[in-house]
């Protein structure tokens, strides 16, 4: 075997047994790709949730966008279940916007995950 088959195998090793050491129960999310757009009246965005655990876990993604002439940010959020090493996109759409926003642009597009811990079994 060369010597770079050799590392390789090793480093592999060594990761996986440091994750199975330090495994939480918590896996580790990311957002990926957040995107804002108009649809005619309708802001959609749009959002990749990544799951970057050893294990599936549930994650909430919460993705907002600043739209030129509003003061706050708008904001929608749901709860989703993502496998070990996954991806899951998620799409929001928001149909409240005043007439007076609509087509205005956006000035910002963000996404935020957070790992939601398992149940404890404490009632």
């Amino acid at each position: 075997m060369s010597t770079r088959v050799v590392a390789i195998v090793t480093a592999c090793v060594a990761v996986l047994g440091t994750a199975a050491v330090f495994v939480t129960d918590v896996p580790p999310g990311a957002a990926l790709h957040p995107t804002c757009a108009w649809n005619g009246d309708r802001l959609v965005m749009s959002a990749v949730v990544m799951n970057e655990g050893l294990s599936g876990g549930q994650f909430r993604i919460s993705p907002q966008a600043h739209i030129a002439g509003r003061a706050r940010a708008i904001r929608r959020a749901t709860v989703l279940d993502v496998p070990a090493f996954s991806v899951r996109p998620s799409l929001f759409t928001y149909t409240y916007a005043h007439k007076r926003l609509v087509g205005n642009a956006i000035s910002g597009c963000a996404a935020h995950v957070r790992s939601i811990p398992p149940p404890t079994g404490d009632d």
